[in-house]
This record gives C-alpha cells, sequence and structure tokens, in this order.
C-alpha cells in the first residue's frame, strides 16, 4: 500500500517537474524510490528486468555515437537491465547495457546507463572500492560542473584499467537528494573526458525517461530466474 501512496505522489510532482523550468530536483529521487520499491528481487537481492527506466541504453548510444566516437554496431547489439537492492556497502540500483560483437581486445564493446540512490560515506572512496577486483587500476577525476543539463549536482569522471576490464564513465551526482545518474563505455581506448561527454548529452533525457514512468505509474517487470 506503501509504494502504491508514493506511486501517487511521484506521478503529480513528475508532472510538474517536465512543464517547470525551475525544477525540483527532489523528484527524480523518489521516482527512483517508488521504482526500486515495486520490483520482485530474488532472495540475493537481484532482478532481471525487461525495460530499463531511464531509457533504452541503445537509443542513448546512438545519441552518442558522433560525439564520441562510439562504433555504430553498439547500439544494434543485445540490450540488457538488471537491478540490485541496497546492501551494506552498495547503493540500491538499477543498470542498463546495450553489448555489441565489436571486440577491443577485451571483450565485447558496451554502453551502460543507471541510475542509483547514493552509498554511505564518501562518492570518491566508492568508485574506488577494493571489491571491484584485485589488479583493476582505477583513476577517479571530480569535475563539479552546477547546472549540468539544469540540474544541480557534481560530476565524476573515471576509468577502470585491468587484464579482464577497460573502460570509462561518468556520474552525477546529486548529493541533497541522494540519486546519481550514470554512463559507462567500455573500451581500452575511452577516457573519463568522453564519458562526461556522453553523460552531458543524454543526462537530461535520462530524468525525462525515469519521471515518464512515474507519470505513467509504469510497474517494473522483472524476469523470473532461480535464487542462486
Amino acid at each position: 500500500m506503501l509504494v502504491a501512496v508514493v506511486a501517487a505522489v511521484v506521478v503529480i510532482v513528475a508532472a510538474a517537474f517536465l512543464g517547470d523550468d525551475d525544477r525540483d530536483q527532489s523528484v527524480i529521487s523518489r521516482a527512483f524510490q517508488s521504482y526500486i520499491e515495486g520490483i520482485e528481487f530474488q532472495s540475493d537481492g537481484f532482478a532481471e528486468l525487461t525495460e530499463c527506466p531511464v531509457g533504452s541504453p541503445a537509443e542513448w548510444a546512438r545519441d552518442v555515437s558522433d560525439s564520441i566516437d562510439l562504433a555504430a554496431d553498439v547500439a544494434d547489439g543485445d540490450e540488457y537491465s538488471e537491478a540490485y537492492e541496497r546492501a551494506a556497502d552498495y547503493p540500491a540500483l538499477v543498470q542498463c547495457f546495450v553489448t555489441s560483437d565489436v571486440d577491443d581486445g577485451l571483450g565485447p564493446t558496451s554502453f551502460g546507463v543507471s541510475v542509483s540512490d547514493l552509498p554511505s560515506g564518501s562518492y570518491r572512496s566508492f568508485l574506488t572500492f577494493d571489491a571491484y577486483g584485485e589488479g583493476i587500476d582505477v583513476s577517479v577525476d571530480i569535475q563539479t560542473r552546477q547546472g549540468v543539463d539544469g540540474l544541480d549536482g557534481d560530476v565524476f569522471g573515471y576509468c577502470y584499467r585491468g587484464e579482464e576490464v577497460s573502460g570509462c564513465g561518468a556520474d552525477f551526482v546529486d548529493r541533497e537528494n541522494g540519486v546519481a545518474l550514470s554512463v559507462y563505455v567500455q573500451g581500452v581506448d575511452r577516457t573519463a573526458d568522453e564519458a562526461v561527454v556522453a553523460l552531458e548529452e543524454v543526462l537530461d533525457d535520462m530524468v525525462e525517461a525515469l519521471l515518464e514512468g512515474a507519470r505513467a505509474n509504469r510497474v517494473p517487470v522483472t524476469i523470473p530466474g532461480a535464487d542462486l
């Protein structure tokens, strides 16, 4: 019953957000929390989803392909969306990828987007958390850019380099309202600056997709799977 009430409130505020230049960013967090509360997670805290709440990663890959020289084949790849419940060291997260057959030497090239709440503690520390695996070098460059697509928050650009993974991401972090939206581009030659460019191009559309879903009271649909 609580989820239904929260969703109704988000629908009302989302409509105001989409039609007002002076936007209340707290509705982004509320829309995400409403979405997460509607997911039926497995006992291990994981869920595979039928669609992405922040829009199609293939569509966003097409939108940024010219700006960051992303192969057109990436947007034609297979889409995959998944969610994780909040845990001790990790925030609640929904991430969506489109993966192509283009191999950069470390595996298929992919483009991803995500939305999450915030971890406890430092966000920089979270990005460099050693649970990501041994033998992976992480470089993080905080780029504070007030007013990204009219939204107030910090932008973190970062790259992961290792024997089995290589790529870069950019996260828009709204500390006041406890929400982050991100893009990630896998590839050995990718840079944090490219990821920031991609984020700036699709961030507003990601927000609108999330809020449109709230306004339509869209319920997340999970794909049944065996518990691990």
